[in-house]
């Protein structure tokens, strides 16, 4: 059995255990049990409306530390092969402890420390190679880094080219939640600005807090043109009605550049900053700080005006991302059993 440990909740939202499940749903295509551990009952509906295992740990998501002896002997119980981790708060005691029963495997992004691990994966778009190669390893782990291992479902592998001719839905999106309170903001002074006969498609995360939820419902009953979309587990069904959209840096934003809808973008957390600039430099999408608010929105309105670079935008996005991360990933993992 190959287990993941991720949690999902409204701080840290649901990206890491997004990925993971892309990941799950691929081994489990080929065969391979696998079984979530997580802290708590926050990410138990996203597991189960996929079918997938769990064990909740009951614990505190932010002390992993306290939690190795525990999660030892839940491992060693469910004979667990291969762990494969996703969090910001592993520590390097962390990996040692549970390294002594399993095999683990670390979806990283920040490249803080020498991780004892046998493989690390970082679709990161920084120089992660140079900062792993400064690390003194005690056992040099396999790396599978790049944009090539970006974790997505299955529905985003491959997507041919897409009809983009006229707009009449765009999408907007701010992932699992919305720290910066953007969404209500960019839907309401869109639905001002677009015609009536196009559609904003706007994504209510799992993660929102009570008041993003009442105002974007009172927007969305105040304006003909703004429809929100609540517990989306099909994000490709909804891209493929769109054609163009808005956009945070996290997990999203890539299945939007491998769904080839052309994008406007914005990074809402510091981990977000460099795919949202790295994708920028190569015109892959229109990037914005998410603090500029009237240039995001005029964007949009100028996108919708040019179909040339709509086109453009779009090839260079579907180029760079394929959506065949989680099975490569899903593959090695499975030659560590």
């Amino acid at each position: 059995m190959i287990g993941i440990r991720a949690d999902a909740n409204e701080v840290i939202a649901s990206g890491h255990i997004m990925r993971c499940i892309a990941i799950a749903l691929r081994l489990n295509r080929m065969g391979v049990e696998t079984k979530f551990y997580i802290s708590d009952e926050y990410s138990v509906p996203l597991l189960e409306s996929r079918g997938l295992k769990y064990h909740i740990l009951h614990n505190d998501w932010c002390n992993k530390s306290g939690e190795t002896e525990l999660l030892k002997r839940v491992l060693l119980t469910d004979k667990v092969e291969v762990l494969l981790v996703d969090s910001y708060e592993a520590s390097e005691e962390y990996f040692e402890k549970l390294h002594q029963c399993v095999k683990l495997v670390y979806m990283d992004d920040l490249c803080r420390f020498p991780y004892d691990v046998d493989m690390i994966v970082n679709y990161a778009v920084c120089d992660c190679k140079m900062r792993y190669n400064a690390f003194e390893w005690k056992k040099e782990p396999l790396m599978l880094t790049g944009l090539a291992y970006t974790p997505l479902r299955e529905e985003f592998s491959d997507i041919g080219v897409k009809s983009l001719d006229n707009v009449s839905d765009i999408l907007l999106t701010t992932g699992g939640s919305d720290p910066k309170a953007m969404t209500c903001k960019i839907a309401e002074a869109l639905s001002l600005k677009l015609s009536d006969s196009i559609k904003l498609h706007v994504v209510e995360g799992p993660f929102f807090d009570e008041n993003t939820r009442n105002e974007l419902h009172f927007i969305e009953n105040k304006h003909n043109n703004i429809i929100v979309h609540k517990n989306v587990s099909r994000m490709d069904e909804l891209l493929e009605k769109c054609q163009l959209a808005m956009s945070a840096g996290g997990t999203t934003l890539l299945e939007i550049c491998a769904g080839r809808v052309p994008c406007v973008c914005f990074a809402i957390s510091d981990n977000q900053k460099a795919l949202v600039g790295f994708l920028s430099e190569q015109k892959a999408v229109k990037a914005f700080d998410a603090e500029d608010f009237d240039n995001i929105v005029m964007a949009v309105e100028e996108l919708c005006c040019n179909y040339s670079e709509r086109r453009l935008i779009s090839e260079r996005a579907g180029n760079l991302v394929d959506g065949n991360g989680a099975r490569r990933i899903a593959e090695a993992l499975m030659k560590m059993q």
